[in-house]
């Protein structure tokens, strides 16, 4: 007999053993693994929140499953499972006049039992600690899913874009996130019944959309590169998307009311999970970091996302030659036709320039048409696009150039477009060649502005979260954020410098406030200054003076104030008396841009270029030129002001490009909310203006699969 019984536990123990084990394998879906290619970072996070999701989900189903497995095992080997436990007996009533029990099956007296253990039920289901647990779980996935998750998410995924990344901002968030949950949970145990129960369900309900909104309901969610949005485009996404909100949050509302203790369990067991899901995702970002610092640690060496761009030398020059690019973005030459037309005085304060009308840029957008205006590297016909994005710095020899003939290089800008490459890469490529990419000094401490990262950050997690019909008012940019994170500078021991923000009016503030100055030594050959402005990229926030209305201007307007900011710099060189020896060009990193489907031509593009070479005065007036220049003409011009081998680069400068019909080509990026569709390349012949001029080669480059420059 005991032999059977033995037999039978080890029958159970098996079958414990094996639960075990499945469930373990479950839980293994949430650790994290090593991808040997590169994924988009907001991709990624919705990739880990669904295995998570997926995880938690099946090892529910197998807790379940296994007790009921066990349950069955149990009573077909015949073993008691309450044996050698104490049980306690039927509670049964007693009639006060006869001392007996009453059976408690009979109608009367079952019914008020029932009522008397829903009563007691009820009491017990109202005390403040239970509604405070309650609360407690509802409130952290509220906020967690509405700002935490969002929030890091964007900082971890744009760490190339902002000023600060998650490593340099997370605290912050993590106290927010804190006191949110604290004051949330507080003022929502304080409710009682059914108000308690609706304010619980209607929390957890706009939750759960926000959830759904980030994770299904956003296809297609314009980018925020402050172009203008027709939000009228997506009126039917934001009637069937505002139909589920509907019948979400009327469901949790209903089951709150009508099925109290129903809706109680399924909403604490939701919460818990998602809050589970999205805290792995919320994990992976800072275990990403972690692995990347021991890295550096191990490597000793300061990490790449360590530099900041600073503004060190932004406003100082060279005694002895300056070559000054000045990338106004977006910046059309029917742009600067149109300024011509608003502001005559314009061709008077340009004098000593050559206007080239008929110029053709190189690359748009911005992420790849600016790098190219200090790298003057093209992509080749059959080349993947990952492998130029990472070629376009390792054949650049242009600022090796500038070094060598003895200039200092500064380069102000957002768009670097270096993400693929090495930390040790991008610091001997790129950054220590130039005096303002740096890492931050030793004992120095990072100031930021803790109410503006609180305040964008919120802006950009209900641009995510809320509905359609609400993301017109959080609409933001990338430029915004940087500008509402930025406090003041590194503090360190020697001269501070603040992070360089693409912010045109606090720019020109700074111009006409702190003026132009030489810089520090000037015993060098010259300097190098690479200035990057928004130039004419919307949003238009900019009136034809460069201020800041506080209100949305025009693109007439903006093109005006951009201008007069450059031509107050200008008036500043001539006040050093560095005017004459400056070669100054004035130019954008491509020309009228918009997202536009795959398909044809949808607008002709003529970045503005504008030209000054070193020795020559104002005192000869504004020539306009028509021949037919590219963007990489600048480069043998540079190379031949300063003394170096144009032929290196062409050979003719921009002031000796005389062919007729010469062979321009142009690449033009489709782009639908934000990701690259497929590049084409046209060639141009003759005037850029017309349409008869521009066709396409038949060379395209297909980005699928490449990260985002």
């Amino acid at each position: 007999m005991r032999s059977i019984y033995t037999i039978k536990k080890k029958v159970l123990f098996v079958h414990d053993v094996c639960a075990i084990v499945l469930i373990a394998l479950l839980c293994s879906l949430c650790a994290p693994q090593v991808a040997y290619a590169y994924v988009d970072p907001s991709v990624m996070t919705y990739t880990i929140q669904a295995l998570a999701g997926v995880a938690v989900a099946l090892s529910a189903l197998a807790g379940v499953a296994f007790r009921r497995s066990r349950r069955f095992l149990m009573r077909a080997l015949g073993i008691d499972e309450n044996a050698r436990k104490e049980v306690e007996p039927e509670v049964r009533r007693v009639d006060p006049e006869t001392a007996s029990f009453i059976d408690n099956n009979t109608p009367a007296v079952k019914g008020r039992v029932e009522k008397s253990g829903s009563k007691e039920k009820n009491e017990h289901h109202q005390k403040w600690l239970w509604r405070l647990g309650l609360s407690f779980v509802v409130s952290v996935f509220f906020i967690v899913t509405v700002y935490t998750m969002p929030s890091y998410e964007t900082l971890a995924g744009n760490q190339t874009s902002l000023v600060f990344g998650l490593k340099d901002v997370w605290q912050p968030i993590a106290v927010a996130t804190c006191i949110a949950v604290v004051v949330l949970t507080l003022v929502i145990s304080l409710l009682k019944g059914r108000v308690f129960n609706v304010v619980l369900a209607a929390l957890f309900a706009f939750g759960l959309c926000c959830y759904l909104q980030a994770m299904f309901l956003n296809g297609g969610i314009p980018v925020t590169d402050g172009r203008e949005i027709d939000w009228r485009e997506h009126r039917f996404t934001a009637i069937w998307t505002l139909a589920i909100w509907a019948v979400v949050i009327g469901a949790a509302l209903w089951a709150g009311v009508k099925h109290r203790r129903i809706a109680t369990g399924v909403i604490t067991v939701l919460s818990a999970s998602l809050i589970l899901v999205q805290g792995v995702a919320i994990g992976s970002f800072f275990s990403d970091m972690a692995i990347a610092d021991e890295k550096q640690n191990a490597a000793d060496a300061v990490a790449a996302n360590d530099y900041q761009i600073t503004d060190k030398g932004l406003f100082t020059v060279s005694p002895n030659s300056n070559v000054i690019v000045f990338v106004l973005d977006t910046y059309d030459t029917t742009d600067m036709m149109q300024v011509m037309r608003d502001m005559p005085e314009v061709k008077d304060r340009l004098a000593g320039f050559t206007w080239f009308k008929n110029s053709v840029g190189s690359m748009s957008p911005t992420r790849y048409g600016a790098p190219y205006l200090w790298t003057g590297i093209y992509p080749e016909a059959d080349q993947p696009l990952e492998e130029f994005i990472v070629d376009r710095f390792k054949k650049n020899t242009f600022l090796d150039d500038l070094g060598d003939a003895g200039y200092s290089i500064g380069l102000y800008t957002d768009t670097i477009g270096d993400m693929l490459l090495t930390d040790e890469e991008r610091r001997n490529l790129i950054y220590d060649k130039t005096i303002n990419i740096k890492a931050p000094e030793s004992g120095s401490v990072l100031l930021v502005d803790t109410k503006g990262i609180l305040k964008t950050t919120l802006l950009c997690s209900l641009y995510r979260n809320l509905p359609w019909f609400a993301k017109p008012f959080f609409y933001y940019t990338t430029d915004g954020m940087n500008q509402s994170m930025v406090v003041e500078r590194y503090v360190g021991d020697s001269e501070v410098e603040a992070p360089y923000v693409m912010d045109d009016a606090l720019w020109y503030e700074s111009l006409k406030q702190r003026g132009l100055s030489f810089e520090e030594g000037s015993n060098g050959v010259g300097a190098y200054r690479y200035i990057h402005l928004d130039g004419t990229h919307g949003p238009y926030v900019l009136d034809e003076y460069g201020g800041k209305p506080g209100t949305l201007t025009t693109v007439e307007k903006q093109a005006c104030g951009s201008m007069r900011m450059v031509l107050d710099y200008i008036d500043e060189l001539k006040r050093l008396d560095a005017f004459d020896n400056s070669t100054i060009i004035i130019t954008a990193d491509h020309g009228i841009w918009f997202e536009s489907y795959p398909g044809p031509l949808p607008w002709l593009s003529s970045a503005l270029m504008l030209v000054k070479p070193a020795n020559q005065s104002d005192n000869q007036e504004l020539q306009v030129s028509n021949a037919e220049i590219i963007a990489h003409d600048i480069f043998p011009t540079i190379i031949e002001a300063i003394g170096g081998d144009s032929q290196k680069y062409g050979g003719a400068s921009i002031f000796d490009q005389n062919e007729v019909g010469r062979d321009r080509r142009y690449v033009l990026t489709h782009c639908v909310s934000g990701v690259d569709q497929i590049l084409v390349e046209y060639k141009i012949t003759g005037d850029v203006l017309e349409w008869d001029s521009w066709a396409e080669s038949g060379v395209t480059w297909d980005p699928q699969n490449t990260p985002q420059p």
